[in-house]
């Protein structure tokens, strides 16, 4: 009977450890599609445009132009500081939902 139990146990955690890497490589891609590709001057505009990388960059266009002026903000600044700020939380929302998902609490 041991036996027989040994190989059950050791094909149980061969099943674990087979599962364990599948949702890692699922998590992965989603993070990938959710962090994007490094690169290219738009966002906001194209869904590739609300990566985490793009938004990235546009946060640092505008924290240039607005460390560089001797002004207050505009309002086309405040407005795509607000846009950014709702893109980036829809983004880590994203994430967040998808890892409760595979790890609920």
């Amino acid at each position: 009977m041991a036996p027989k139990r040994s190989a059950f146990n050791q094909h149980g955690k061969q099943h674990r450890a087979r599962c364990g890497r599948e949702i890692a490589a699922e998590l992965d891609a989603k993070a990938a599609l959710i962090e994007g590709e490094e690169g290219g001057a738009t966002y906001l505009s194209t869904p590739a445009g609300r990566s985490l990388s793009r938004l990235n960059g546009g946060l640092n266009a505008l924290l240039s132009a607005l460390d560089t002026a001797d002004a207050a903000p505009t309002t086309q600044q405040s407005s795509t500081f607000e846009e950014l700020e709702k893109a980036l939380e829809a983004r880590l929302s994203l994430w967040s939902n998808s890892t409760q998902k595979k790890f609920p609490r």
